[in-house]
């Protein structure tokens, strides 16, 4: 099981990278900030020739443990208080390429117990972000590019959404899918628009229990799922499993705080 990940963007000289986003519990974010001495989110770091000896010659890269990719920006000690403090087992770097030319990658880190044997889906899942990328200018926005969500998972059954809360309690959708229109009646700039459209699908017996869930999830940074029913005037009630993952984004403005993706 991955316990947690990292997406990085590179520079334009390839010679740091900084990690744009991170998925995890909110403790362990913490941690690491401490174990790191700065903000995980925004962080830069170095290439390294030796690390990128070790990431050469494959677009999917598992090692054993994050000590084997440590060097001076990451150092052996940093290596090893993360992987005790945070539980990690095997780390897998996926690279995205455009023109064979790496732009970023994608870090998963495994939990002890559970090895990574998902490399083909992974592989197919990088190609395809890579052709979108290269055909957009948007790749340096890759992780918030409507653009690219919205053709990577057009064919995709079910609602895919970026959902937002902010520190003052505002909910707001800054992406979803076509998919929303079918299942909710609506379409998707309507939604993106006004969040409270959709809440007002929800069944009147379920509404506390899904606020309240995502209260839960925004606190403790932990994976939101959740099934429960909603009510489609053309459809009657529907019953739906919600399921994300949590991204906590840092804002470099002085008056805004640190809101998190759903």
């Amino acid at each position: 099981m991955c316990i947690r990940d990292s997406f990085n963007i590179f520079s334009n000289n390839g010679n740091t990278f900084v990690t744009q986003a991170y998925s995890g519990n909110k403790n362990d974010l913490s941690k690491a900030n401490k174990i790191l001495g700065s903000n995980i989110i925004s962080r830069i770091w170095y290439s390294e020739a030796e690390r990128d000896i070790l990431l050469s010659g494959s677009q999917v890269a598992i090692f054993p443990n994050l000590t084997s990719l440590a060097g001076k920006s990451l150092t052996p000690g940093m290596a090893s208080a993360l992987t005790k403090s945070l539980g990690i087992g095997q780390v897998v770097v996926a690279k995205v390429n455009i023109d064979d030319k790496v732009i970023g990658d994608f870090n998963l880190f495994m939990s002890p117990e559970v090895p990574f044997t998902h490399t083909q889906q992974v592989e197919l899942y990088l190609r395809q972000v890579g052709l979108l990328i290269s055909s957009s200018s948007a790749h340096a926005n890759l992780v918030s590019s409507n653009l690219l969500m919205s053709n990577l998972m057009a064919e995709v059954p079910g609602v895919i959404f970026q959902f937002q809360r902010k520190p003052n309690g505002s909910f707001y959708f800054p992406f979803i899918s076509q998919g929303v229109e079918d299942m909710f009646g609506f379409d998707p700039e309507q939604v993106e628009q006004d969040a409270t459209l959709l809440f007002s699908r929800i069944h009147p017996d379920d509404y506390q229990d899904v606020i309240d869930s995502l209260e839960q999830s925004y606190d403790s940074l932990e994976d939101w799922v959740y099934e429960g029913r909603i009510v489609i005037p053309s459809k009657g009630v529907r019953w739906l499993s919600w399921r994300s993952s949590c991204l906590l984004y840092t804002s470099d403005a002085a008056d805004e705080e640190d809101s998190v993706d759903l």
